[in-house]
């Protein structure tokens, strides 16, 4: 009998990666000086730590991972926005749900700082 793994279910999130495709785990040893530049490095371009090394590493464009990231933070900025609209669509002004959203972040604004 074959020792088969089994799949978990995908529950309609996304499709599953392929196997080539799927990031693996590097551990790079720094000193609290050199990991201090490589997150200001990477700040200053404006990238996650992990996407700079990797940019740098395998000599990638830098300005085309940039575009990336953007795209996708607007992509989930407006995924965000379409969802605060829906939450709020009762509305009848753009004044109205800009208060409204100004009070939901006024409360977490307030759990944060009790959280503290």
């Amino acid at each position: 009998m074959e020792n088969k793994k089994k799949k978990k279910p995908n529950f309609g999130i996304r499709p599953p990666m392929a196997e080539e495709d799927k990031r693996k785990t590097v551990t790079v040893k720094l000193n609290k000086k050199e990991k201090e530049e490589l997150r200001q490095k990477a700040n200053e371009a404006g990238l996650a730590v992990s996407t700079y090394i990797r940019t740098k590493a395998l000599g990638q464009d830098e300005t085309a991972i940039k575009k990336f990231e953007m795209y996708s933070n607007l992509n989930r900025s407006f995924g965000l926005l379409k969802a605060l609209y829906r939450k709020y669509e009762s509305l009848k002004t753009v004044e109205d749900a800009l208060a409204r959203v100004e009070e939901e972040l006024r409360k977490v604004r307030e759990e944060l700082k009790n959280a503290n």
